[in-house]
């Protein structure tokens, strides 16, 4: 039997999954590296940190499984982004990568609006300029490090680093193009015009590469390190929200779907470009597809960081069970009664990207009072993240679009308590598709039809699709809903020039440095 290798390069993790030519999960592992917080607004990992996740990943379930590597007929590699890494002739990185959480280049992007305008670039890409993309980074890296940038041969992502190391080929795939600012939306090409009036090399990035396209084998090198068998296929891949989408079966014009990990990507397929310049718009991994996707930066982060520095009861309260410390938190919200809670949460711990593009926002309780129990605060964060859904959602409708369901996958899927909260909030059915364990599936569905596996790539999602679970809206708590929502967008607009304020005064170093 022939089977398939999903990698996924996250934002705190890569999970690696093997998966029978029939869609089904044999076996997945998982693991986790650091994000570095050099200063404010910087956020960067260690490219080395990926490929040894992904080394120990491989190797965890080739033992595990006792599968035997001759056995995989493909690899696909998708991963986090945009992420700007750069890297010299040899292949190594002149600087640690700067993440999709990174917001340092806020001058690059005066720079754009200065030299380039807003409008050629929208026009251009289908996306606004911001620190997000990798463009202004790039141009950060250039501006500010110019020794480091003359060293530097080529860009990639995440995912195109991890098939270097694999096949010792340079990629970048469509979709991860669509994130850099730099690719034209009407010739599906790099922006060649951008790249002469910013005299940037245009081989400084590869060639864009279909999703699907086989880029390369397994060198004997990495048959080494991984156990993998050389001479395996390598499938270009694509950025996580697109391979999220493949197993959510957002394959045709309309379907939403959710992804929900360290961060939040509502998502939605179409046939034809729609843009909107408070959305992220770029091309899916099928064939004349696009998303039009709005992410947010800090949700799942939040429970992580209520887990970190006030959960220690939670915490404590997991390891006498043997559970997950998100599991208590889970339970814990189930016993308050149903319905709003009452308190507001904005989930700006890192800023926030869509709809409102402020790195300078923060995040905020608000309502707190003295009969708040921790409780309170845990089921605000499943709130204030599914208001954060709903904010994009109106975009997509304000846009003209019809959403009737919204298909959830990622590590958010696996909370009863969360998803029900989202469909309360959203007004929408969610749909928990039987896998639901997020990009890996998408990895190996498009894996198989790099190769021929699956001739017909839509076919196939519709074929292995099939949805496990549906959350319904409640209508009795849906009002209550409605109501905290527009007090959680007054809130933003109230605050956004404090926001400004003390982002000011930490940038300034007027606040202590641990703060900062």
């Amino acid at each position: 039997m022939p089977y398939l290798l999903g990698i996924d390069v996250g934002t705190t993790a890569v999970k690696s999954a093997i998966f029978s030519d029939e869609g089904l999960l044999i076996d997945q592992a998982s693991a986790e590296y650091d994000t570095y917080y050099p200063y404010q607004n910087a956020a960067e990992q260690a490219p080395d940190d990926w490929w040894q996740a992904v080394v120990l990943t491989i190797r965890e379930i080739l033992e595990k499984t006792r599968i035997q590597s001759s056995d995989i007929a493909a690899i696909a590699v998708s991963s986090q982004g945009p992420t700007m890494l750069a890297v010299d002739r040899k292949g190594l990185p002149v600087h640690p990568a700067l993440i999709w959480m990174d917001q340092r280049a806020d001058d690059a992007c005066a720079f754009l609006r200065e030299t380039i305008g807003e409008e050629l670039i929208f026009h251009t890409t289908g996306n606004a300029i911001n620190s997000y993309y990798v463009l202004p980074e790039l141009l950060w890296l250039k501006q500010k490090k110019p020794d480091l940038y003359a060293k530097t041969y080529k860009v990639l992502q995440a995912n195109g680093y991890i098939v270097l190391k694999l096949t010792d080929q340079y990629t970048f795939d469509r979709s991860q193009a669509g994130l850099t600012l730099l690719y034209d939306i009407q010739t599906g090409q790099w922006a060649e015009n951008l790249f002469a009036s910013l005299e940037l090399p245009l081989d400084v990035f590869p060639p864009v590469s279909e999703c699907s396209a086989v880029i390369g084998e397994v060198t004997q090198t990495a048959a080494k390190e991984t156990e993998l068998k050389a001479g395996t296929p390598v499938i270009a891949g694509m950025v996580d929200a697109t391979a999220a989408a493949l197993e959510a079966g957002a394959i045709r014009d309309g379907t939403t779907c959710e992804m929900t990990g360290t961060s939040t990507v509502i998502m939605a397929a179409l046939t034809h470009p729609i843009t909107d310049a408070r959305l992220t718009f770029f091309p899916h991994s099928v064939q004349d597809t696009f998303l039009l996707i709005g992410p947010m930066s800090s949700t799942g982060a939040s429970l992580k960081w209520f887990k970190n520095q006030l959960g220690l009861a939670e915490q404590n309260a997991a390891a006498l069970f043997g559970i997950d410390p998100y599991e208590v938190m889970n339970r814990e919200v189930e016993k308050l009664a149903d319905g709003p809670s009452g308190i507001i949460f904005l989930p700006y711990l890192a800023g926030e990207r869509s709809p409102i593009w402020d790195n300078k926002a923060r995040g905020v309780f608000f309502g707190l009072s003295v009969d708040t129990t921790r409780a309170h605060l845990i089921k605000s964060l499943f709130e204030g993240t599914a208001f954060g859904l709903k904010h994009n959602l109106d975009v997509f409708t304000e846009g003209g679009m019809t959403v009737t369901e919204i298909r959830s996958v990622g590590g958010g899927a696996k909370s009863a308590v969360w998803n029900q909260i989202k469909a309360d909030v959203t007004n929408s059915p969610i749909l928990i598709p039987e896998t639901a364990i997020g990009a890996p599936f998408g990895d190996i569905v498009l894996a198989g039809h790099g190769i021929g596996l699956f001739p017909d790539l839509v076919q196939t999602i519709r074929q292995f699709i099939k949805i496990r679970t549906i959350y319904e809206p409640r209508p009795q708590h849906v009002q209550g809903y409605q109501e905290m929502f527009a007090i959680y967008k007054d809130l933003y607009i109230h605050l956004q020039s404090d926001f400004a304020k003390l982002y000011d005064l930490k940038q300034g170093g007027i606040l202590c440095r641990d703060m900062c």
